[in-house]
């Protein structure tokens, strides 16, 4: 992620584009965080700790991927890049998953503790990942 560029033509710009997206992007993480939440409190207490993680990331993957589009990066909704921001959630999803299982087992914590232990890491990769696929321009 370039945070700073120096332009040629001495605007330094590009470090507040960045820093507006990230802040974007965080209101975005946060509002789809807690739907996240909602449903994996919901599912935990009736399923596994990694089927209501799959179930209920998933759904926020979705809703990450709308709400960027349009609120963060200011592009049209596509379905290649639709379906690589999906892709990228479940297989992130799938390997955070394991990880609060992981931590459930071997922690002594519930696991929405487990879940909110892993929020700062998820969240800078899936910025980084958003950001490359909705830009992108191919």
């Amino acid at each position: 992620m370039v945070i700073w560029r120096y332009h040629s033509d001495g605007n330094s710009i590009e470090i507040m584009r960045n820093f507006e997206r990230l802040a974007r992007f965080a209101l975005v993480s946060a509002f789809t965080l807690g739907l996240d939440l909602v449903v994996f409190s919901g599912l935990s207490t009736i399923t596994t700790p990694i089927v209501a993680n799959l179930v209920s990331s998933t759904f926020a993957g979705l809703s990450v991927y709308l709400l960027a589009s349009l609120f963060v990066f200011f592009q049209d909704l596509a379905i290649q890049k639709g379906f690589s921001v999906v892709a990228w959630y479940m297989i992130a999803t799938a390997l955070w998953s394991v990880v609060i299982q992981v931590e459930t087992v071997n922690l002594p914590v519930t696991p929405f503790e487990a879940k909110l232990l892993t929020v700062p890491c998820s969240f800078l990769l899936n910025f980084l990942v958003t950001r490359f696929v909705i830009s992108n321009r191919s």
